[in-house]
């Protein structure tokens, strides 16, 4: 094989391992559970997933990764909505209240990698929290 190939195929190679479709790091996300509060605009969201081995398989069943509660005092909701976007590394949760002229949207990064969670600018391990 002539060298351009061989690089070539090297790239490629690597490439494809980013880009594989299965998510990396130290923790898989499976999904999201989110509840209206009761009293006021805002919510409680369970994000749930599995430990990852050193080849991105899997390990045990489905568990609590993190729990996030948002609460908007005074903002009088008539509608929400969520999204989740699954990185090779990251994922990436929005969520927003609608008003007749407003919005109030929180954004939550979880970088799969470090084990790192980021919420209105403000970083921290996920394995310990906010405290």
């Amino acid at each position: 094989m002539n060298r351009l190939a061989t690089i070539l195929l090297l790239v490629l190679t690597a490439f494809a391992g980013c880009i594989d479709g299965r998510q990396k790091g130290e923790f898989s996300v499976g999904g999201t559970e989110s509840r209206a509060l009761a009293s006021c605009t805002g919510s409680l969201t369970t994000f749930t997933g599995q430990s990852l081995s050193r080849d991105h398989t899997p390990s045990g069943a489905d568990r609590p990764l993190l729990h996030v509660l948002v609460v908007c005092p005074g903002f009088e909701a008539n509608g929400s909505q969520s999204d989740i976007d699954h990185g090779a590394y990251e994922s990436v949760y929005k969520q927003s209240w609608f008003a007749d002229l407003t919005t109030s949207e929180v954004t939550i990064r979880l970088d799969r990698r470090n084990d790192l969670v980021e919420f209105n600018d403000e970083e921290f391990r996920r394995s310990e929290g906010n405290e």
